[in-house]
């Protein structure tokens, strides 16, 4: 397959621009193809092509600082040629390194186009000939003109002189060299040697406006050397078609017999070259061995490099060597392979580095999808997971993939949270997984949230399946760490506010690497409702949202209504517009110190929130009641003190009467709650009706009214 040409003198060039009285630019520091192929970041290599740059820069950036504020003059004039010369002197510099580098890899595309580059800059920097062309000087086959299958028009020979090129044929490839010009300007002919100083093995010496050659490398894979003379006129132009065929092919979209395709994942390592059939279903997280296929047809072939990937990692690389016969060659029960869950993108790649020209050039790559068994996943048991796969471009995403089975008849939801910012992974959530060929392909919902943002996928008790499949893809990986994926349903966390009038969950834990927990709550259409998180504990950011009791709803982080994002307590007043089973949802904002522990406090009321102050000390002593209020099983009242002190909270029957203490003793200044149960102080339950706390702080007494109801 022939490579595209690359340019390096632009990346240079880049660097040495000079910009009139005014610092030199700084490099943009572009990285083309061939240049990050022979030069990897952090190689030797590179190294020596940024010395080369940066001293050429340092060189530059001396004579501009000179130049500051110096007139126009001879003075001046004479700065700019030395700045002129640094940068023609540094490009061939940096281009001979390129060349050499290009050469201990073998790479003659590279090597091609940096001599060009090369060429054109020296000559740019001298007076020229009247018969040069972009190759020259190439008059000794000692330093040839490296070229590749390709149509070359402009190029010129003066009488007596030689035009020498360096050509890589491969085995049994066919060589085609074709010449045309006009004889009666000069007459040119080719020969054609197996090394320099070698053997003729070609030659075309006609007296017409074609010279042509023709041949077939039948040895291993080698540099062949073609001699271009002329021997009458004075210069001659000539255009130069240079072509390479082979009958050798090798395909990898080949099914053998006995085999389901020409790549078998499979549960066990037994494969044979006539069996090899798909295994039912793959062991995701567990072991799977990989068996492809390649037919060799054609001429032996020369050696070459092949790949499997999967999804966008290297699996396993394969090499043909050389001279290998036409037949179908397989590489069989390669592996264990740990893969994930979920649907993933298998693909083999034949000649991976395009190194053989083929007579046919599209069946080097054979991919197909297969899907692994899913991670089981439990009710609120986090999984920390390693980045997950690029998402593809297929029909159906590659992901990690796991299920969840929830608890039958409550709201349920997924969270997949990167623990870094600038991962950007994202979450969807499927109903259907059967075996190796069919899974993770219908649709339930998504979330796609940006940065390392959690990403939410929850759903209503009714009408969602039971068991979902959750899949986790890559958009973006800014440093390619680990994930949090989490899973939970409502079970034990709903309330029905038509019945009662508050509810409160205090103190919850989301313990290392939980996201998220749902509740449900039962409201009215056209009642307001009152929520209240508090922070107990924890670094990272929270969030709660209220959706809709939409049956058979499957709603993403975006849906349904928030609570505030800052401050603490989070608050949200919510008019409902539909009666029903409301999925609410409580998580953390992100995944940054999702690996910490965190505890909240979530409250609900029907009736109008007792503000709860902020932790930082208040001037005066504040009272803020109980929340929910009233009270049906248990509840918390919040209090907060302007100063260190002794304080005293008990709770009052409308008589007087003590029913409970609470809080005695010394308290630093700042916000405190405390629970009561609804119980006396001889741990009998207190009787429905109105209470009183009452909080006692040096000489200043404050209370507030308690409803309690059973």
């Amino acid at each position: 397959m022939p490579l595209a040409h690359h340019h390096f003198a632009p990346l240079l060039a880049a660097c040495l621009t000079v910009l009139p009285a005014a610092a030199l630019a700084a490099s943009p520091d572009p990285q083309p193809a061939a240049v990050a192929r022979i030069a990897p970041a952090g190689s030797t290599e590179e190294r020596a092509l940024r010395a080369i740059q940066d001293e050429a820069v340092q060189r530059v950036q001396a004579l501009m600082e000179r130049m500051e504020g110096m007139p126009d003059g001879p003075a001046r004039d004479d700065l700019e040629r030395q700045i002129g010369a640094i940068k023609d002197d540094s490009e061939i510099e940096f281009l001979e390194a390129v060349v050499r580098f290009a050469q201990e890899r073998d790479d003659e595309q590279t090597v091609f186009e940096a001599e060009r580059q090369i060429r054109s800059a020296r000559r740019a920097t001298s007076s020229g000939e009247v018969c040069d062309d972009e190759f020259d000087p190439n008059n000794l086959c000692t330093f040839p003109t490296t070229i590749v299958p390709d149509n070359y028009p402009g190029l010129q020979i003066p009488f007596g002189e030689e035009d020498w090129y360096k050509i890589r044929v491969q085995r049994n490839g066919t060589l085609n060299i074709a010449l045309t010009f006009t004889n009666a300007s000069g007459d040119i002919d080719i020969r054609l040697y197996d090394a320099c100083g070698g053997n003729l093995i070609g030659q075309s010496l006609s007296q017409t406006n074609t010279e042509q050659i023709t041949y077939k490398n039948v040895q291993t894979t080698r540099h062949l050397y073609l001699r271009v003379g002329m021997i009458t006129g004075t210069c001659n132009s000539y255009t130069m078609n240079i072509v390479i065929t082979s009958t050798t092919n090798a395909n990898a979209t080949f099914t053998p017999p006995g085999w389901t395709a020409p790549v078998v994942p499979r549960n066990v390592g037994n494969a044979t070259v006539n069996s090899c059939p798909l295994s039912a279903t793959l062991a995701g997280n567990g072991n799977t061995w990989m068996n492809t296929a390649t037919n060799l047809t054609g001429d032996n072939c020369p050696a070459y490099q092949g790949q499997v990937t999967l999804d966008d990692s290297l699996l396993h690389a394969t090499a043909m060597n050389d001279n290998s016969a036409p037949m179908l060659w397989s590489t069989l029960n390669s592996g264990p392979y740990t893969i994930r869950g979920g649907r993933h993108t298998v693909r083999h790649t034949a000649d991976v580095f395009n190194e053989m020209f083929e007579s046919n050039e599209n069946d080097n790559v054979y991919s197909n999808q297969w899907v692994w068994s899913p991670l089981a996943t439990a009710y609120s048991a986090p999984h920390v997971r390693d980045f997950p796969p690029l998402k593809g471009v297929g029909t159906y995403r590659n992901a990690d993939g796991a299920s969840y089975t929830r608890n039958a008849g409550v709201a349920w939801v997924i969270a997949a949270a990167p623990f870094t910012p600038g991962d950007d992974y994202d979450l969807r959530v499927y109903s259907d997984y059967t075996g190796s060929t069919s899974g993770f392909t219908t649709l339930l919902g998504s979330s796609a949230a940006s940065s390392n943002n959690t990403d939410l996928v929850i759903g209503h008790y009714s009408g969602t399946p039971s068991t979902v499949y959750p899949a986790v893809d890559r958009f973006l990986a800014g440093s390619g760490n680990d994930y949090a994926l989490d899973q939970s349903d409502a079970r034990q966390r709903n309330g029905n506010l038509n019945t009662t009038s508050g509810f409160s969950w205090t103190p919850v834990t989301l313990e290392p690497n939980r996201i998220a927990d749902v509740y449900e709550a039962y409201m009215n259409a056209g009642t307001t409702y009152y929520f209240t998180l508090r922070i107990l504990s924890g670094t990272t950011p929270m969030q709660f949202r209220i959706l809709p009791p939409t049956s058979g709803g499957v709603f993403h982080v975006g849906s349904g209504v928030g609570s505030n994002t800052f401050g603490n307590p989070l608050t949200l007043t919510y008019p409902a517009l539909n009666t029903g089973w409301h999925p609410v949802v409580v998580y953390r904002r992100s995944g940054t110190n999702a690996g910490t522990e965190l505890t909240y406090d979530f409250e609900w009321s029907t009736t109008t929130l007792v503000d709860v102050p902020d932790s930082k000390p208040a001037s005066e002593l504040m009272l803020a009641g109980a929340i929910p209020n009233p009270i049906r099983d248990r509840g918390r009242i919040h209090y907060v003190l302007p100063a260190a002190g002794e304080v005293v909270l008990a709770v009052f029957d409308v008589n007087g009467r003590l029913v409970r203490d609470l809080a005695t003793g010394s308290r630093p200044a700042g916000a405190h709650s405390v629970e009561w149960d609804g119980s006396r102080s001889d741990g009998a339950r207190a009787a429905a009706g109105i209470y009183w706390a009452r909080l006692r702080f040096g000489e200043q007494v404050l209370t507030r009214r308690i409803a309690l109801v059973r």
